[in-house]
């Protein structure tokens, strides 16, 4: 059962009858008003609701509530052993999860971001030794610190979002464990240390972090966000062995070395790609034009110490130094972020 926009005054009336409500959405349109004290998560009709009937409760959805809950997620979140989707976002939350919510036998969705939440890890081990079972966690615009531990418990993730907190540590290569993993965003965060191989498709067995066998990598990556975080290291070559990736940003980082070949030659899906203000210093090779020119639609290198190099007989240039038409070219981006000053050379 579900109900949606109904007039708030006759929300006592309705609700206490439906006892087998299972979904209640209480978005924007749905809250108690803006003129309505603030209310806490288990003061709602919706959380009291599945409290008396904890059986039928399948999900809890009280997003961008009006006007914003505030307090803390009740330890009581315990009894709601058949709930699949927490989903609370966009609200004036405070304190941290309780263990309680990690440990639902059924949760499968925990959606909080664009909160005031805070702390975490759980244990020893760090919190995602607590998301077995756990489909989509999203924590992103959050105050949560602490180092994120092993991914081996996480295998069945498909979307994780830690964006815009605290977490501090690195990527551990247990990361590789997540094989169905579509979308890894850790932006804006204090994680430090080198990039694992494992992020990347481990068809090398013999690379560190890929010799495990039960880290296959994450083959099925399509968006991997990285940015303004204290990695170093180079990029992992097979990185580019996620033959869907479509989406790498490693921006405003420490990371050095050059650009590797693979990112172009074995996906055909890149179609953005953001290494700005990074370490990164080379010569971008005839296969990396080729390629950036033939997939991706945004490539930016500003504040790089990558050349261009435009030497007779070299890049597109014949003996007597004429430009000829090669495959990397302007025009052949959408869009193409190059700083002549901070930059060797210019396009």
């Amino acid at each position: 059962m579900s109900y949606r926009r109904r007039e708030s005054k006759a929300i006592g009336g309705w609700l206490s009858s439906a006892a087998r409500l299972a979904v209640l959405w209480l978005g924007l349109v749905g809250g108690m008003g803006h003129g309505a004290a603030a209310l806490k998560l288990e003061e709602t009709n919706v959380y009291k609701n599945c409290l008396l009937d904890p059986d039928t409760c399948r999900q809890i959805n009280v997003p961008a509530f009006q006007p914003s809950l505030t307090g803390t997620v009740p330890a009581s979140i315990s009894q709601l052993t058949n709930l699949v989707d927490l989903l609370i976002y966009t609200n004036a939350l405070t304190g941290t999860l309780p263990a309680e919510v990690f440990a639902l036998p059924r949760l499968r969705g925990v959606d909080v971001r664009n909160n005031q939440l805070s702390g975490l890890p759980l244990g020893a081990n760090g919190f995602l030794s607590f998301c077995a079972n756990k489909l989509r966690l999203d924590l992103s615009n959050n105050l949560f610190s602490g180092f994120l531990g092993e991914f081996t418990s996480c295998i069945g993730m498909e979307r994780l979002d830690l964006s815009n907190n605290r977490f501090s540590g690195t990527i551990p290569a247990s990361v590789g464990a997540m094989t169905l993993l579509t979308v890894l965003n850790v932006h804006k965060n204090k994680l430090s240390g080198a990039l694992p191989n494992s992020l990347g498709q481990c068809v090398d067995r013999l690379l560190p972090g890929c010799l495990d066998p039960a880290i296959p990598g994450l083959s099925r990556l399509r968006t991997l966000q990285l940015n303004e975080n204290d990695f170093n290291g180079t990029i992992p070559e097979n990185l580019g062995f996620n033959r869907g990736l479509s989406f790498l940003d490693i921006s405003e980082t420490q990371v050095s070395g050059v650009i590797p070949d693979s990112l172009v030659t074995q996906t055909t899906a890149l179609r953005h790609l953001d290494l700005d203000s990074t370490q990164l210093e080379g010569t971008l090779t005839a296969a990396l034009k080729q390629g950036l020119a033939t997939t991706a639609f945004r490539v930016s290198l500003c504040n790089t110490k990558y050349t261009f190099s435009r030497a007779s007989g070299q890049d597109g240039y014949t003996a007597d130094g004429v430009w000829k038409a090669v495959p990397f070219v302007v025009p052949s981006f959408d869009e193409l972020d190059f700083d002549p000053v901070n930059n060797a050379a210019d396009f």
